[in-house]
């Protein structure tokens, strides 16, 4: 009984991406649907020549509470040692198509680059879900939220290490490749403003008169903060793009005559 496992294969990033969903079959316990699960996962990564290990983010649903933490012990006990992937765990009764008492959504992942190792990082002091994965260039995250007030930079932190990031979190949708996209570009943002952004913490340490340039158009939230760009005192880009259009105009005006 229960849904079939769903598949879907996608290339991205030099790397190939298996996603699986499936529904626990009904009249088991939570734990038991769990268990299956990850049978039937197993059996379709084997034919794939991939393994538990291969595993870089896990969705688990439950349909109540106790389903939920039922459902999540066994995933602890499944995804250990080199298998750890980035998780998230939900109660959403509306997720379900069957009488199921959990579901899972996988990602598994074939390295581009062969011999690479997966690099597990912690919450201090630890908990169940990783903070983030590192597999290959690719950064996977956990949905936890909370989880110090570090939590935040997360994305930046990764991304300051490697090429790329990825974090695939979105509520009431199973993992797909243009959700994996969407929210690597999301993650990468992040990363970019926290290394090198005008942020109000960076401007704030500036001398007092020091203005605010920028040769537009301003890609606010990337490249510098909105309350920096429209800051009254010290913010001199409109009249910078003005200028500059000026300038720019002059130049090959004096160009073309000069041929």
């Amino acid at each position: 009984a229960g849904v079939n496992v769903q598949k879907t294969i996608f290339p991205w990033l030099g790397n190939e991406f298996v996603a699986l969903s499936r529904e626990g079959g009904t009249g088991l316990t939570a734990t038991d649907q769990m268990q299956d699960i990850f049978r039937r996962f197993d059996a379709e990564l084997r034919e794939m020549d991939l393994s538990l290990e291969n595993t870089v983010r896990t969705r688990l649903w439950g349909r109540d509470r106790e389903s939920r933490d039922l459902g999540s012990k066994e995933r602890v006990k499944v995804l250990s040692g080199k298998a750890r992937s980035a998780s998230s765990s939900y109660i959403a009764p509306g997720h379900f198509d069957s009488d199921a008492r959990v579901a899972l959504d996988r990602v598994a992942m074939r390295p581009g680059r062969p011999g690479q190792d997966k690099v597990v990082k912690e919450y201090d002091p630890p908990i169940a879900p990783l903070r983030y994965l590192v597999y290959d260039s690719c950064v996977f995250l956990s949905g936890v939220k909370g989880g110090g007030s570090d939590q935040p930079h997360t994305p930046a932190e990764a991304g300051a290490h490697i090429r790329h990031t990825s974090h695939t979190e979105p509520r009431g949708a199973r993992l797909q490749d243009t959700n994996l996209v969407t929210f690597c570009a999301r993650a990468l943002r992040e990363s970019l403003t926290f290394r090198y952004g005008l942020t109000q913490a960076r401007a704030s340490r500036l001398q007092p008169n020091a203005p605010i340039l920028h040769p537009g158009p301003v890609n606010r939230g990337l490249e510098i903060d909105a309350e920096v760009a429209d800051d009254p005192e010290r913010s001199v880009i409109l009249d910078q793009v003005a200028n500059g259009v000026a300038v720019r105009m002059a130049v090959l005006s004096r160009c073309l005559a000069q041929r």
